[in-house]
């Protein structure tokens, strides 16, 4: 009898939690993309990829704001040459990827790279002081 107790409790508890559970399975990370503005490399503006999807043109003093469901992302960017950010996206996590242009030879060369939280929340503040950044989440 205390056996059969202690399961139905057992069982109820966990009913109870999984929804919970599985609810932070399936919350999607956010990812802040930003470009601080610059005269270096102002005229030239690109297109932000995560795989084939769109997630938006990131220009001078912008910030992209997009939301990734959880597992590996490969975020890319291409004026004549190409740029990558590997991001393994964990469930309700904060990113942030520095957006900017090296000046090559002929061309401008996209980069996009991962930064610390502390860094991209000082730089996003610098762009646009009205955004608001959950940094529980970092």
């Amino acid at each position: 009898m205390m056996n059969c107790k202690s399961l139905l409790l057992f069982c109820l508890i966990a009913m109870l939690t999984l929804p919970e559970a599985l609810a932070q399975n399936e919350a999607p990370g956010i990812i802040y993309f930003y470009r601080s503005a610059s005269i270096k490399g102002a005229a030239i503006n690109y297109d932000v990829y995560d795989s084939s999807k769109l997630v938006g043109k990131i220009t001078p003093g912008q910030v992209l704001i997009y939301s990734a469901k959880p597992g590996l992302h490969t975020f890319t960017a291409r004026t004549e040459s190409k740029a990558a950010a590997i991001i393994d996206v964990k469930p309700g996590k904060l990113y942030f990827v520095q957006c900017g242009v090296s000046m090559g030879a002929l061309v401008g060369a996209p980069y996009l790279r991962q930064v610390t939280p502390q860094t991209g929340i000082a730089a996003i503040r610098k762009i646009n002081p009205a955004l608001t950044i959950n940094e529980a989440l970092v």
